[in-house]
């Protein structure tokens, strides 16, 4: 929404407790919520937090100060028994961040409101009433339409909608359109109606249509009653037996605007709030991005007061400048070094400038692509005077760089006709190897030395009036660029010390960092894509969604929006009738799993299944991939190695890792990926055989799992026999199908929920399924009690390499938070250990390829695949590379199996 005018005074009041009941509820039943790494549940104050950076942004208010909750009951209470009597005590969680939003709003230096007896509802609406009174623009910031009976001359609310996650800006008379009656009526309506969520009961059989309508026609509730007579039949029966409920109602629900509050205006005016308070509790809650954030919105300290200040730096603007610069980081022998940049896109980089730092304080800006400004003089040097004079310094492997995402930087340079060398040090990929969540340096930087950057937002502005990066001052771009390579120095001694401290340093220095330039070279090769496969497929699947959306059309008996959740659950559990899956805010769930138990019942839901895979298959690989093939016809994916926290790689821009492998249609879309490059090209491909289970099996070292894999047996099938007590010839289909299901599921912490969910049997049939795996296989149960406990004990699972993934929230009291941690507790030793094995596979490959010199290419990964490109005449030697090197990553008591397929493209090897 447009920014309101900020011609003349603005008031906001905060309803504290209504955007901080909202924040937590809506957050306190998920599997992952917000949290520091120390274990600190932050999700409602980060909500209250966002909000507040919100309501600065966009309100840009004079003046400002929070209505909150006194603790005890109200009068509201005492005048009804029932009042809010179905909401359960204050959850100890919440009371925690109350506590900490406390402290946040001191630090802001924003006033707290409250009064015994009475809501933050009637402290904001005394507030901005008596405010309003004085001539004075209010705005109440608010989820809660109980507030809007505030609106009249000078109030407005300032109204989040979660659901559609923006705000609206209701004065009178948008509130009357969007309501249907005056603001003032929303007592009438909701007296009338009731409110469920203060367990106001309303009158029987009157929904929000009726309360509505006789609003409109009568007005509030006594003049309703007034001209009961006009009523008819039912409706008049209903007002009859309701009129004693409609009238405690308006007491219950009426906003109290005259409170004796001792309300000080002056004291609520925005002033320079205690900055470094606020950062500090920002870093130490870890709101990397919203300290960000408000720094967007507020804007940046001036540089001078910035890390940075103390720090000797040069911009180079000559070629004599160039020479100089080269000695000086020659001498050093090491330096660092980052770029800047008016694009992240690796794979165009449009490069500004480059700075390197020999010691913290001392830093060097050489300019190259600055637009001209009428108002500075910036001198500049040509890329060709850049590549002759610090080219061979960046190639040089003797003189040592630290960087944060070389990898990036890599391909910076390489687009600008330059290469790099010497990196030892990633300042990104050791944060992430720390635990650390940060994702950018200004981020990291804040957390780890308490100080902040000159970020880029503060240099271009926002909003309709940003400029590029090239256009902005270049005396500010050049500190701002001196700081990141400079801080680059600052930050490396304590990440470094704290890898050695906690035994990580083999796995930063002799795994990720040599992995990173494999992972460069994988996407400088790309893949060769056949746009024309993946547009005939497009059209195919167009035609088949066409085609089940006709069918489920006919069945329901009119159109709809099928990839509407409200729409589509109205259709089935309204329309249709179907048995109800679990509640949301949506209506009930029609996701894919609440879905599945009514396939037996429903016919619709088959097609409903096929429609979304057919809609998504489209939008996501045949219609997106062939505007993601650059010049040379090929795919160049980015390899992430800091987003998945078991240590996977990742793969995006696009993601290729993702494709179905086990659907026709998916295979048909990994058919477009075509083997190119030499005169007879082919891929091989060598893919680990069930490397997580031989993981789970070395580990666990379980009798009855080590001796199925030594003996080279179908593990699912042997698995089956086992637990059924019947002989491997006697496994049926089903059978084994079950045993993979839990075979795989034991690895990521499946209980007898999932598996009963996943196979249609009873909750009871699943728990004595699992007992009786657990109790012919000891050895993996003792193993996860154990993994279990370990992890509470120290707060991380690891891997056989060290790899950590920390995990606070498996000492939370929340059953649900705690479930889902011991879950990823059990999966990250057995899952992170099979991600680093074909780690070191990969630098291993590679490493040979190079020092054979052969033309075969390492392309892609996909989780436990190798995929190469190669001529003909080396197809032999890549298949016995690959069954030689990718089974050795680790040393185990059962034997690690590669499976080889080749075919002239991916979705046709065999």
């Amino acid at each position: 929404m447009p920014s309101p005018s900020t011609s003349k005074s603005r008031l906001v009041v905060l309803d504290s407790h209504g955007i901080l009941y909202r924040a937590f509820f809506a957050m306190a039943n998920s599997d992952n919520p917000l949290m520091t790494s120390k274990g600190e549940l932050t999700f409602a104050t980060h909500g209250y937090a966002e909000t507040l950076i919100r309501v600065l942004d966009l309100l840009k208010p004079t003046h400002i100060c929070a209505a909150w909750d006194a603790h005890g009951p109200t009068f509201r209470h005492e005048a009804s028994a029932a009042y809010k009597a179905t909401r359960r005590e204050t959850p100890s969680e919440l009371i925690v961040q109350m506590k900490r939003v406390r402290e946040m709003l001191d630090a802001f230096g924003i006033p707290v409101f409250e009064m015994p007896g009475y809501e933050a509802d009637d402290v904001a609406g005394t507030i901005a009433k008596q405010v309003a009174a004085n001539g004075m623009e209010t705005y109440i910031a608010t989820l809660d339409t109980d507030l809007v009976q505030l609106i009249g001359p000078n109030i407005n609310l300032f109204m989040f909608r979660p659901y559609q996650r923006d705000t609206v800006d209701y004065n009178e008379a948008r509130a009357a359109e969007r309501y249907g009656f005056s603001p003032k009526h929303m007592i009438d309506y909701k007296a009338l109606k009731g409110d469920t969520s203060d367990n106001v009961e309303g009158i029987k059989g009157i929904g929000e249509k009726t309360a509505t309508d006789l609003i409109r026609q009568f007005g509030g509730v006594p003049q309703i009653y007034e001209n009961i007579e006009l009523t008819k039949g039912a409706l008049k029966q209903k007002l009859v037996d309701g009129r004693e409920i409609a009238f405690r109602n308006l007491d219950l629900v009426t906003i109290h605007t005259d409170l004796p509050i001792d309300f000080d205006l002056d004291k609520c005016r925005v002033k320079d709030f205690d900055r470094e308070k606020v950062m500090a509790l920002f870093r130490e809650l870890e709101f990397r991005m919203l300290a960000q954030r408000l720094d967007e919105v507020l804007g940046s300290k001036p540089a001078q007061e910035l890390v940075g200040a103390e720090t000797d730096y040069v911009t180079v603007g000559t070629d004599a400048g160039l020479a100089e610069l080269a000695v000086n980081l020659r001498n050093a022998g090491h330096f660092g070094v980052a770029t800047v940049s008016s694009t992240g896109d690796s794979a165009h980089p449009l490069l500004l400038g480059l700075s390197f730092a020999t010691e913290p304080g001392k830093a060097w800006y050489v300019p190259v692509g600055h637009a001209p400004r009428l108002d500075a003089s910036l001198k500049q040097v040509s890329m060709a005077s850049v590549r002759a004079t610090l080219g061979p310094l960046l190639a040089d492997p003797a003189l040592k760089k630290t960087a944060y995402n070389t990898k990036y930087l890599m391909h910076q340079l390489e687009a600008n006709g330059m290469s790099l060398a010497g990196y030892e040090f990633d300042i990104a990929i050791a944060a992430f190897l720390l635990g650390e969540t940060s994702s950018t340096l200004g981020a990291l930087v804040n957390e780890r030395l308490g100080v902040e950057l000159v970020t880029v937002a503060s240099l271009t502005g926002s909003g309709r009036n940003a400029i590029l990066l090239s256009q902005a001052d270049p005396e500010q771009v050049a500190r701002h660029a001196c700081q990141q390579s400079e801080t680059l120095l600052r930050v490396r001694p304590p990440l470094e010390a704290q890898l050695n401290e906690r035994g990580q340093w083999p796995l930063f220095n002799d795994m990720e960092m040599p992995l990173m330039p494999v992972l460069y070279r994988m996407e400088q090769a790309g893949i060769a894509v056949d746009v024309s496969v993946l547009r005939d497929i497009s059209r195919t699947l167009a035609t088949d969604a066409e085609r089940a959306e006709r069918e489920i059309y006919a069945i329901v008996g009119h159109e709809f929006n099928i990839g509407s959740p409200k729409q589509l659950s109205d259709i089935l559990f309204g329309e249709l009738g179907l048995p109800k899956t679990r509640k949301t805010t949506q209506g009930y769930s029609t996701d894919q799993r609440s879905l599945e138990s009514l396939r037996s019942v429903a016919p619709i839901i088959d097609l409903i299944f096929s429609y979304r895979e057919l809609t998504k298959l489209k939008s996501t690989y045949t219609d997106a991939l062939p505007a993601t093939v650059a010049a040379d016809g090929r795919i160049h994916t980015d390899f992430q190695q800091t987003v998945a926290a078991t240590g996977r790689l990742s793969s995006t821009n696009p993601n290729l890792q993702n494709i179905p492998v086990r659907t026709d249609t998916g295979r048909d879309i990994r058919r477009a990926f075509v083997a190119s490059t030499y005169d007879d090209p082919w891929f091989v491909a060598g893919d680990y055989s069930q490397i997580e289970l031989r993981v789970l099996a070395h580990v666990t070292k379980d009798e009855g799992l080590v001796s199925a894999f030594l003996a080279d047996q179908d593990i699912h099938r042997a698995t089956a026999a086992t637990v059924y007590g019947v002989t491997p010839g006697d496994v049926t289909r089903q059978m084994r199908d079950t045993a993979k299901m839990v075979n795989f599921g034991i690895a990521y912490g499946m209980g007898e929920f999932g598996l009963a969910s996943r196979t249609g049997m009873t909750r009871e049939e699943a728990e004595a399924f699992i007992t009786t795996y657990y109790r012919n296989f000891p050895g993996i149960a003792l193993w996860q009690q154990q993994t279990l406990s370990s992890t509470r004990e120290k707060g991380y699972a690891e891997t056989l390499f060290g790899r950590r993934r920390y995990l606070p929230a498996i000492r939370s009291t929340n059953f649900q938070v705690r479930s889902a941690a011991e879950r990823e507790a059990i999966n990250m030793p057995i899952q992170g250990t099979a991600a680093d094995i074909i780690k070191v596979a990969m630098i291993r490959v590679d490493a040979e390829l190079r020092e054979r010199e052969l033309r075969s290419r390492m392309i892609l990964q996909v989780h436990d695949e190798l995929i190469f490109e190669c001529p003909a005449d080396e197809v032999d030697a890549i298949r016995e590379l690959a069954t030689r090197i990718m089974p050795a990553g680790l040393e185990m008591n059962v034997p690690l199996k590669v499976d080889l397929k080749q075919g002239k493209n991916w979705g046709g090897m065999a």
